[in-house]
């Protein structure tokens, strides 16, 4: 019974699942290869020190307050209050947030942040890939309090309603790949998709536009740069340059005119 003993140092490694329905205080965890810790609802846990995942996972239903966080080939699920004095880094490993992540910085060096919560932090480096919402609902809009860095991946859904995955963002770092994962397989022309917004932002361009399914058929993908935001447009092709005959052309140039 850790809080009934004082004096003491706590070092907590797990190597097991624990459901923890209480509020418990020590001084450093480690969670190692299939170790799950789950935090229940209205649960707590305070490390004073540093939490380390290695290979294996943490469920945040509760509240989990730690000095730093450090995740290599692990995976972190934020899904209420999550409060980090110092950093959080993950290498080869997933941060899945759904409710508050609170932190000094985090750095993304290898892996995958995910979810439609918040992160409250100074600065978010990420040069692993970004994709908000999850497995059971892709569409998911994540939001940074401050400055988010993308130099890796921003992998974005869309669906053949108009919707799509958003990120919301104060100083936006541009750089690195825009990715698109259409989810359906088919697309209207002329459509228009908001995914990003922005109160500032440093750069002009990402650096490559990927996108992961041929569901757009012969959709022209266009990023538009606003002065607040970047969408996206699924341009109708055009019909005048698919042809080669000037009868041919002539008419596409008609259905160019219509579709515009």
């Amino acid at each position: 019974n850790y809080n009934l003993t004082s004096a003491r140092y706590y070092f907590a490694s797990i190597y097991n699942s624990i459901d923890l329905s209480d509020s418990v205080e020590i001084d450093e965890l480690n969670v190692s290869n299939l170790g799950h810790l789950v935090l229940n609802k209205d649960s707590s846990l305070s490390v004073l020190l540093n939490t380390n995942i290695q290979k294996g996972t943490v469920t945040n239903n509760g509240t989990f307050n730690s000095s730093a966080l450090f995740v290599n080939e692990g995976t972190y699920k934020n899904e209420n209050a999550s409060s980090f004095l110092n950093q959080i880094e993950v290498n080869k490993g997933e941060l899945i947030n759904n409710g508050d992540i609170t932190a000094g910085s985090i750095i993304l060096k290898e892996g995958i942040v995910s979810g439609s919560g918040k992160f409250i932090t100074d600065k978010f480096i990420s040069e692993g890939s970004i994709s908000p919402g999850s497995q059971n609902n892709p569409i998911g809009t994540l939001t940074f309090s401050s400055l988010l860095e993308s130099k890796g991946d921003l992998l974005i859904d869309l669906n053949n309603i108009n919707e799509s995955d958003f990120i919301k963002v104060g100083k936006f770092k541009i750089d690195g790949t825009l990715t698109l994962n259409p989810l359906n397989t088919f697309y209207s022309g002329n459509s228009r998709f908001n995914i990003i917004s922005f109160e500032e932002i440093e750069g002009q361009t990402f650096t490559k536009l990927n996108v992961l399914e041929p569901n757009f058929g012969r959709l022209n993908q266009k990023v538009i740069y606003m002065d607040k935001g970047i969408d996206l447009m699924l341009l109708n092709p055009s019909y005048e340059n698919l042809v080669e005959k000037e009868k041919a052309r002539s008419i596409g140039i008609h259905i160019d005119n219509f579709t515009n």
